[in-house]
C-alpha cells in the first residue's frame, strides 16, 4: 500500500513516504526491543499496514504501554 503526501505548496507533487515510515518504525523496534534488523523491517511493514488499515488482521495494535525511556 502506498503512503503518499501532497505538499500544500505544490499539490501536483506526490511524495511516497512509505519507505521512510517503515524505516522509522523499524528503528524504534530495534531501539526498544533489539532483535534482528531484517525481521524488524518486516514487522514494521506489517505494523504500518495495520495502522493504515490495509489489513483485516489488527492484532499488532494493542493497548498502549508506558514508554521505557
Amino acid at each position: 500500500m502506498q503512503c503518499t503526501l501532497r505538499p500544500l505548496r505544490n499539490p501536483q507533487l506526490c511524495i511516497d513516504v512509505r519507505t521512510r515510515l517503515v524505516e522509522a518504525i523499524a528503528a524504534e523496534l530495534t531501539r526498544y526491543c533489539g532483535g534482528n534488523e531484517q525481521l524488524n523491517l518486516l514487522e514494521a511493514e506489517a505494523q504500518l499496514d495495520a495502522l493504515l488499515g490495509d489489513t483485516d488482521q489488527l492484532p499488532l495494535i494493542g493497548e498502549p504501554t508506558t514508554n521505557p525511556r
